[in-house]
């Protein structure tokens, strides 16, 4: 499995989940009686957000990556395939898992 897949992993159910909640949000706008139904789409949109912004992490360096999934030419629901490197480490998105975490090892050998 390739480090991008492994991203795209976590990142493409949060994606999901946060619109949910968005969604969720606009319908409790519109028929609910209370302000307080509309705490709990606003609680999850907002732990989605956090996530996907200090949750998901290189498997190398261990610093959030997800941000990458704004940069132009990024997709929404995936990491875009003209985004090869990590920002912080250089790790190229489309190799192995297996291989980037052995050149980790080697790195603090």
């Amino acid at each position: 499995m390739k480090v991008r897949e492994q991203l795209n992993k976590r990142i493409i159910p949060m994606f999901g989940l946060m619109l949910l909640c968005f969604v969720l949000v606009a319908v409790a706008l519109m028929v609910a009686p209370t302000q307080l139904l509309l705490l709990l789409p606003v609680a999850g949109f907002v732990v989605c957000v956090f996530f996907l912004q200090y949750g998901i992490r290189c498997p190398k360096c261990n610093n959030p990556v997800a941000q990458l999934i704004y940069l132009h030419g990024g997709g929404y629901f995936r990491l875009s395939k003209k985004i090869r490197f990590c920002r912080f480490c250089g790790l190229d998105f489309d190799t192995d898992i297996e291989s980037a975490g052995k050149r980790q090892r080697e790195s603090i050998i």
